[in-house]
């Protein structure tokens, strides 16, 4: 009995616990800064704007450039 009651672990003290979050977050926040900014990077890259949407057919999506005539040459519909 007297073993145990000499041996035991100590309780843990305000500091340790403290230090320990202060470790966890310094080597976690880059991992989280990445994450962040990859979603980030992925979310503008999903949403940029086409720049060429006025340059196809409303209907089918053909590419006009370079077109004679004012209506597509794939499925005619006026422009």
């Amino acid at each position: 009995m007297y073993y145990l009651y000499t041996h035991a672990t100590p309780p843990l003290s305000q500091s340790v616990i403290r230090q320990w979050l202060t470790q966890l977050i310094i080597i976690s926040t880059p991992q989280y800064a990445f994450s962040i900014a990859v979603g980030i990077l992925s979310f503008l890259i999903i949403l940029k704007p086409r720049t060429d949407a006025e340059c196809r057919c409303r209907k089918c999506g053909y590419i006009l450039k370079g077109i004679s005539e004012p209506k597509c040459s794939e499925c005619g519909e006026p422009i």
